[in-house]
């Protein structure tokens, strides 16, 4: 019996050790095989393309095509894909992180995140999206996916400084998330709110007390509207302490 043992366990030894060898010398070629030849094309992939809609594959690929960096025809042994990454980060501010990598079959795989826009600026000189870190970016298609509209006087500073703390709240409730449609920065800096429903411009004045400001005006949207109707008053201002204001339509 324990010499049965004994060859069970040397028989087992000798095979985990024949699999490990194999294993390093598959990985050891194949590895070597990979960086040999000419790399014969390219491939993007944006990860995250059925969620956000910002970047265009094909303008990408084309990009890629004309640039110095391309690594189609090269040897891959001389490829420096970290080059390839910094030129695509500089020259699309909408990509999040980038990564270059070859494969077995000689193909450039870039893989792309784009950056997630929390809103977008439009107003008559500029169009552009600022992300949950504040960078600013424009897109290279006609995206439709919804996020808030800034217009009026907004400076890229007020921009990504002043109204991430405003846009948040709006984004975590469900309500006003869904009744917020547009937001308007007059000349001093105020905001004024277009809501989807009901005819009534929203004043709300500066971003101080953002949280007491909603919460008068779901008061007076449950309490108010749901006895008078939507469509009584032109304004609803909030800029009042401890009271709402509203401005009746012209009859």
């Amino acid at each position: 019996m324990r010499n049965k043992s004994l060859i069970l366990k040397i028989f087992i030894i000798a095979a985990v050790i024949i699999a490990v060898g194999y294993l390093l010398t598959a990985f050891v070629f194949f590895s070597g095989n990979k960086n040999k030849g000419v790399c014969n094309s390219v491939k993007v992939n944006i990860l995250d393309e059925n969620k956000i809609n910002i970047l265009d594959k094909n303008s990408v690929e084309i990009f890629i095509s004309k640039s110095k960096n391309n690594p189609v025809n090269k040897q891959i042994s001389t490829l420096q894909t970290e080059k390839l990454e910094n030129e695509l980060l500089k020259n699309y501010p909408a990509i999040k992180s980038v990564e270059c990598y070859i494969t077995n079959s000689k193909m450039m795989f870039v893989d792309i995140v784009q950056r997630e826009p929390k809103f977008r600026v439009m107003t008559g000189a500029e169009n552009y999206y600022v992300d949950s870190e504040g960078k600013t970016f424009s897109s290279a298609t006609n995206s439709s996916s919804y996020v808030p509209v800034i217009s009026g006087n907004v400076t890229k500073t007020f921009a990504t400084e002043k109204l991430p703390p405003l846009i948040n709240f709006i984004e975590k409730n469900k309500f006003w998330n869904a009744q917020i449609e547009q937001i308007y920065v007059t000349d001093k800096q105020d905001i004024e709110l277009v809501p989807r429903v009901g005819g009534a411009i929203i004043l709300f004045g500066d971003l101080t007390d953002i949280e007491k400001k909603f919460d008068k005006l779901q008061t007076l949207y449950s309490e108010g509207f749901s006895v008078i109707g939507w469509n009584r008053y032109k304004t609803i201002d909030l800029r009042f302490k401890n009271q709402v204001v509203c401005t009746k339509n012209d009859e």
